[in-house]
Parts: C-alpha cells; structure tokens; sequence
C-alpha cells in the first residue's frame, strides 16, 4: 500500500508539470486536463514545497553606492573610533575658521562666505564701530531686563528663545530672537524706539586663539612633565578636552557643555591647553565647552553662562584661551567676577602688530598673556599693544592632541602657562591672595624689550622650569 501511494504522488507531480502552464507551438494555452489531485482523493500524500526561482544576475551599479554615515558620537565605542571622529571633526572646521578668521581681520567679506556661514551655522556680519563682526544671526540679549523692557522688546516682534539666570554673577539674560522681517543693523534703533531703555546686545561670535602644526607623535604619547603631588585647581572656557588622553593621568576633570551642539565636542585645542596645565602639577580642572559642534565657533552668550558655572566651582583663577570683538555682556561678567575675588587670564590674540585689541584679554581686570618661542622671541603673528600684561612659551609646544601630540602655536597656548603658575599660589578667593600671587609673579618674569612694561613682552616672559 506505501508503494502505491509514492507511486500515485511522483505521478501526480510528474502530470501537474506536464499539464500546466504549457503553450503551443503557436503561442496559445494547452487546455489543461483533469487534476490529478481528483484522482488522489482521500490519500494523505505530503505537500511539494515549490522550488525558489535562482536570482538573476545583477547588473554593474553605473552610480556610486551612498557612502556610509558616520556614527555619532554617542555610538562610538572604541577610543580609535572616537580619536578618528574628533580628528575629522577639526580638519572640517579648522579651513573655515581660518578664512573667517582672515576676512575679520583684513574687514573684507565675500558673498559666498556669508552665505556658508548663515545657512550652515547660523551667523552673519554686521557693521559696529565702522567694522564688520561675526554674530549670531537675529539673535540679540538682554542683560537684568525690566519688565517695561521685555514688553517693548515683544511689541517691537521679539520672541524669547530663553531666560537664563546667573548666581554667581547675579546676571540675568534674555536670549531674544530678532523678527524674520528686521535687518540686524536696525535692532537697536526699533528697541530704543519702542521705549526700552535696558542693555540689549548681538550675540557677538568668539574663537580659539591658537593653530596647529600637523605632526603626530605616537598613539598615546604623554608630553606632560609632572610636578608629583602639587595639586591646584583652575577653570577653563575652552573646547571639550579628550579626558582619556595618557598625558592627562594626574588630572581630575569635569566638562559641561555649553555650545551650540547637544552633546560635548572635544577638540584638540581644549585637550592641548589641559595637558600644558597638568604639566604642572595635579590639578582638578572644570573644562566648560563653549564650542561643541561641528566648527570652532562660540558665541557670548555660551561665554558668560560658563564662566558663572566655572566661577560657582570655586575656582580662583579661569583660563580663556580664546580672542572676540569688545562686547558690553563680557565686559559686565568678566567685572562681576573680578569684583568677587576671581581671576581671569586670557590669551591676547593672534591678529598680529597692527591688530585691534582682542576680548577678554583686554579689558583692565583681565590678565592678558602673549606668545614667545623658546629663543624669547615674540610669536611673529601675536597681537602687541597695551593689554599684553605677561609672556610665556607658546610657539610649536609640543602639547596633547585628539591623536597622540602636535606642535602648536599662539598666544592660546601660552596663556595657561601663566593661569596656572597662578592657580598653584592662589588657593583661595578674595583677601591678599591674589596681591602676593602677583608679587611672586612679577619678581620670577624676565623683562624682555624695553625696561618695563611693554607692548610687546608685557611685564616680562615666565621661564619654563626647564629653562
């Protein structure tokens, strides 16, 4: 009986291929004949599975296949990725910023560069004092605004993005975004004229103070040269740091983003500036990243939001290694801080000898610090003028990158040397602290140039131990 039902069903799957689905010799159907299937009635024969039909061969692809999306940074896991990441990350900004930087300077714009800056990351140019500055398209602040003030500024078309209080500098900042309709030079005539009467400010556009050399060292090569168990601690407004780095094993480091972007950057800069402070000591170091994103670009209302959060740490002394226009919100925070005890230091610029004077550096109450290299010559590109208070070694430091080291240049590199010969005599806020730190300082500097304070050297250059 199990031989005749095998039989019955080869049969029927031998007639069901014969009979269905043939043609004619002349194209049309063969009329199929009855199913076997009748025929097999009451059998339980098991079901034929239908063969799957072989793919046809694919042909050429005569485009380029869509490259792959890069992972973000919170689905990076491995330290190469990330180091890989934040490398391509810099060299996408570092030409932008250099031609940005360059049509500031020589007070020259061209229409494509506009056009990139606003479409891309939201900035514009905008006329004040006679020369152009880099702000943050229709976005303006208003600094401890009244009520009568914020009423003005809403019937005028101003909506508020933020409101943003400050303890420690006990400021409070209005973020406002300017109507689509309103050109950015006319703010401040339609706010006066609404009958506001309050500080209102562009949020004034920021950047580091220092290049690069592209010469890599090893992996995870430390550049550090410890001083074992001198600890201090310090403030720095900055880019994020790459807290892994080897050379940064004795330092105790907490970041907080306060950029554009919604997650910390850490660039080579901020990691650069960290490894020349733990080069001389332990230090705990609140690193606020005002620049995260993808282009080295700040604005002044990240700045100050910073600076209240690092000046709440406690820190006596905060390094701002990093150059803008003059800007009345600065001015007031950078004076609030100065007032409660503490102590900032910044780097002068870059823009060269016959540069405008460069903010934060050149305020009274801020210590502005220039480049020298290790022959005690002035860095060829740093800013000279009235606001150069010290000089230090920052040209081609060998200091921490995102990929082992570089070799960097600028007045940035050199303000931590200072900030940090500070922080270690300046424990505490407020009382004769900060008088003695700057006797000890005065009496360790070697006057360079003329005899006192110059233009060029300051009071004089800080020596390296090594030196």
């Amino acid at each position: 009986m199990k031989r005749l039902q095998k039989l019955l069903v080869l049969c029927l799957c031998f007639g069901t291929a014969m009979t269905y689905g043939e043609q004619s010799a002349i194209g049309q159907s063969v009329v199929p004949a009855a199913s076997p299937l009748v025929l097999l009635a009451g059998l339980q024969a098991r079901p034929v599975r239908p063969v799957r039909p072989a793919p046809r061969p694919r042909r050429p692809a005569t485009r380029p296949s869509t490259p792959i999306r890069q992972p973000t940074a919170d689905l990076i896991v491995t330290d190469r990725a990330v180091q890989a990441r934040m490398a391509e990350i810099e060299r996408q900004s570092s030409r932008l910023v250099e031609r940005t930087q360059r049509a500031l300077e020589e007070d020259k714009k061209s229409d494509k560069l506009v056009a990139r800056l606003q479409k891309n990351y939201g900035l514009t140019f905008v006329k004040v004092d006679g020369r152009f500055r880099l702000v943050s398209f229709r976005e303006i602040i208003g600094v401890n605004l009244t009520d009568d003030d914020r009423i003005a500024a809403a019937k005028t078309g101003f909506r508020r993005y933020r409101l943003t209080n400050l303890p420690a500098t006990a400021l409070q900042l209005d973020l406002l975004q300017v109507p689509e309709n309103m050109p950015m030079q006319e703010v401040a005539a339609r706010l006066t004229a609404a009958g506001a009467t309050g500080l209102f400010t562009y949020n004034a556009v920021y950047m580091p103070a220092g290049s690069t050399q592209d010469e890599f060292d090893e992996p995870n090569a430390d550049v550090t040269k410890l001083v074992e168990g001198v600890s201090f601690s310090i403030g720095m407004i900055d880019t994020a740091i790459h807290h892994k780095h080897k050379s940064l094993r004795a330092a105790s480091i907490t970041q907080k983003n306060f950029g554009r972007s919604e997650e910390l950057t850490p660039r080579n800069h901020g990691t650069a500036i960290a490894s020349i402070i733990t080069g001389k000591g332990n230090p705990t170091i609140y690193a606020a990243d005002v620049f995260s994103g993808p282009i080295l670009f700040s604005d002044v209302e990240s700045i100050v939001r910073a600076m209240d959060w690092v000046a709440g740490k406690g820190v006596g002394v905060i390094n701002m290694s990093l150059a803008g226009p003059e800007n009345p919100l600065l001015a007031e925070a950078v004076k609030r801080l100065s007032d409660i005890g503490h102590i900032v230091v910044a780097a002068v610029g870059n823009n060269g000898k016959q540069g405008e004077p460069l903010y934060p550096a050149s305020y009274d109450n801020v210590v502005g610090v220039t480049a020298v290299d290790t022959k005690s010559r002035i860095f060829k590109a740093a800013y000279q003028g009235r606001s150069v208070d010290y000089a230090a070694l920052g040209v081609k430091v060998r200091a921490a990158a995102i990929r082992g080291s570089k070799k960097y240049s600028g007045t940035s590199f050199a303000s931590p040397v200072i900030a940090s010969f500070i922080a270690l005599r300046y424990p505490q806020l407020g009382g004769q602290g900060a008088n003695d730190t700057f006797r000890i300082l005065n009496a360790r500097v070697v006057d360079l140039g003329l005899p006192g304070h110059d233009p060029v050297f300051g009071i004089g250059f800080l020596p390296s131990p090594n030196q």
